[in-house]
């Protein structure tokens, strides 16, 4: 890792780092993700958790965060904020916070995408002798060829 950034770490920072590590998540930290610097980047699930100090309750800062948010949520990637308050008064919430977090990107990430489970139930469809005969090279020419029968 880079020294530097690693030198710039906070020590919230460095205690999150430290307790991802124990749980054994695989994670990057301080990485350029659309355009923007983040503090810890799970690319498997396309989660950001960002650990905000004090210079982050400023309302000029609140408004740059929140935008940096919406650009990175527009991208398909969610954003955990964690301020280094919470993190020094009750480390292993957090870290609950950020597991449920990826349990739950996960199941989704994990799930057949909806729109491509019609494709599962055409499989099912049994297509008698007489259809068959038809040669229907697409699916479409099956569904088409059906609505010729209805005439």
């Amino acid at each position: 890792m880079n020294r530097l950034k690693e030198s710039c770490r906070t020590e919230a920072e460095k205690s999150l780092a430290m307790g991802l590590c124990q749980k054994r998540l695989v994670f990057k930290h301080n990485q350029t993700i659309c355009g923007y610097e983040v503090d810890f980047w799970f690319s498997d699930y396309k989660l950001v958790v960002e650990v905000d100090g004090f210079i982050h309750l400023s309302e000029e800062q609140r408004q740059a965060d929140h935008y940096k948010d919406q650009k990175l949520m527009g991208q398909g990637i969610f954003v955990i904020r964690i301020s280094n308050k919470q993190i020094r008064e009750d480390l292993s919430k957090c870290l609950q916070e950020i597991e449920t977090m990826i349990q739950r990107l996960k199941e989704v990430r994990d799930k057949p995408i909806i729109n491509d489970q019609w494709k599962n139930k055409l499989k099912e469809i049994n297509v008698s002798k007489s259809d068959a005969k038809k040669k229907c090279r697409t699916i479409e020419e099956y569904f088409l060829s059906l609505d010729e029968d209805d005439k």
